[in-house]
């Protein structure tokens, strides 16, 4: 599923976080709990900035500001890393990418 969407991902690309996750910040990390599925997923720090910024339905250029801004990291890399971690979340059904014109 993600590897048809990781293409059309870019700055201005909105997600949502899925209706059936919950998610709680424990020590400056993430753990997200799928209701459905009944499973765990944990972010990193760095994670739980991303995941934070999709909650407030920052665009992926946003987000990418914000973990450029927060952490010591390379830009082209931090969008490889944002872009890897988004795939997995869509993999998972934590988020959806929202229809272009932001309407949920």
């Amino acid at each position: 599923m993600s590897a048809d969407l990781i293409p059309t991902l870019g700055p201005q690309t909105r997600l949502k976080t899925a209706p059936q996750v919950r998610s709680r910040e424990i020590g400056g990390e993430a753990v997200l709990l799928d209701l459905e599925a009944g499973t765990y997923f944990g972010l990193n720090a760095a994670g739980a900035v991303v995941w934070k910024c999709l909650e407030r339905s920052k665009s992926l250029g946003e987000v990418h500001a914000a973990l450029t801004g927060h952490f010591e990291v390379d830009a082209e890399r931090a969008w490889a890393d944002l872009v890897e971690l988004i795939g997995n979340l869509l993999d998972r059904g934590l988020v959806t990418v929202e229809p272009a014109g932001g309407a949920s």
